[in-house]
């Protein structure tokens, strides 16, 4: 009993060594900033383009980002376009965790132009994919997946 409770005591003080340090484990700050916006944040200022994949013949793509510094991804499309009613589909975006099944998506409005992004998801020691979906009235729907990283 009292080397449990000297282990216990001894796990406690290296816990609060490391926390008062500023070093608290990656999971735990990086699940923080699930379902946040990687720009408003700042995660997007050291964002790097981990996967692309074009989504359908004309230009749109979709981009898995990834934030170096918060360890999060997040789905970004470009080139989409907001539909129009009972003529053919806003496109959107998806991003998706593999380990929960966890998914974000932003849907193209019609006062978007050039790109969109999804919100971000903790990526630490997990993967995630992005998922693009664009129809582009006259031929379509297209839709593209970037792979896991």
């Amino acid at each position: 009993m009292r080397r449990r409770t000297r282990l216990l005591a001894t796990l406690i003080s290296v816990c609060a060594a490391l926390i008062s340090l500023g070093l608290t484990p990656v999971q735990a700050s990086a699940a923080a900033y699930d379902g946040t916006d990687p720009t408003s944040t700042g995660c997007g200022n050291t964002a790097v383009t981990e996967k692309q994949v074009n989504v359908g013949p004309y230009g749109a793509y979709v981009q898995l980002r990834y934030s170096t510094a918060c360890r999060t991804t997040w789905a970004k499309l470009f080139n989409g376009n907001a539909g129009s009613p009972g003529d053919c589909a806003a496109s959107y975006a998806i991003i998706h965790r593999n380990s929960d099944g966890r998914e974000y998506k932003a849907v193209w409005g019609s006062g978007d132009s050039g790109s969109i992004h999804t919100l971000q998801l903790n990526d630490a020691g997990v993967t995630s994919y992005a998922i693009g979906d664009v129809d582009y009235c006259f031929a379509g729907p297209y839709r593209a997946s970037t792979g896991s990283f």
